[in-house]
């Protein structure tokens, strides 16, 4: 890696303080800058989980979305998974082919489809809710997804590779035999 660490709101590089850390030095400097509270997810018993901040009607979306949340068994003190009800309110920041693809036909006929270790439309969708600028938005927690959820994940693969998994094959050669390299390679 390159040393980067993963702060609730996405990859920061090394040694970049929180907004929280921010806050607790500059009281202790004695700055008369405000030092802002915890964020409210972090009180309701979200621990360091903190939503990105998109647009301020989106935020208010999003936040009531993941505080009417379940627990999830996958949920851990850094992230938090959300149950979506209804398909998000994208903002013109959201880029994702995900977005693109996802009608709110379609979120209603996938809502409610989990695999068998428990992975979700909304825990997939999630990335590319949460982070508009991702060009795929849109993660495939096991296998299975790839067939529960693949009236998505097809134009989503279609988009971004040119390949369509519907029509096309994908053929692997793992005979290393039969690997072919120039003099360049091969010296």
């Amino acid at each position: 890696g390159d040393g980067s660490i993963e702060r609730g709101t996405g990859w920061l590089p090394p040694n970049t303080p929180t907004e929280e850390e921010k806050a607790k030095a500059a009281a202790m400097v004695g700055s008369e800058e405000p030092v802002e509270a915890a964020p409210a997810e972090a009180a309701a018993g979200q621990g360091s989980f903190a939503l990105p901040e998109i647009e301020p009607a989106f935020d208010q979306w999003l936040s009531a979305q993941l505080g009417a949340s379940p627990a999830d068994s996958k949920d851990t003190d850094e992230f938090k998974y959300i149950t979506f009800s209804e398909i998000p309110p994208f903002t013109d920041k959201h880029k994702s082919l995900m977005r693109k693809t996802l009608t709110p036909e379609l979120f209603e006929q996938l809502k409610d489809v989990k695999s068998s270790k428990g992975y979700t439309l909304s825990n997939g969708m999630q990335a590319g809710v949460l982070r508009p600028h991702l060009g795929v938005g849109f993660t495939a927690g096991d296998e299975e997804c790839f067939t529960l959820f693949k009236d998505l994940i097809y134009p989503i693969v279609n988009g971004w590779h040119k390949f369509d998994p519907a029509t096309q094959l994908h053929k692997s050669d793992l005979d290393w035999t039969q690997l072919q390299f120039s003099e360049e390679q091969a010296g």
